[in-house]
């Protein structure tokens, strides 16, 4: 595995607990965010595990939902 791989598997992983942890905090279950963003559960699960390349339009549709800008997702806190 190259770095660049590890270094991307590890931004997924963050940027899917930062959205993890904006739905816990807003009480949103994952069932709930599918449907106002027009997914499924899994897909979401696989986002938050940071197992699946989010596109932006999702990761836009998912910011929308909590009210919050698309960078709250990506910044390195």
């Amino acid at each position: 595995m190259f770095l660049a791989d590890i270094t991307n598997i590890q931004f997924l992983k963050q940027m899917g607990l930062r959205i993890q942890s904006k739905r816990k905090a807003q009480k949103i279950t994952r069932i709930q965010l599918a449907f106002e963003i027009n997914t499924n559960e899994k897909y979401l699960r696989l986002v938050e595990r940071g197992e699946l390349n989010v596109g932006i339009l999702t990761l836009k549709k998912i910011a929308e939902v909590f009210n919050c800008e698309i960078d709250d997702f990506l910044r390195d806190n």
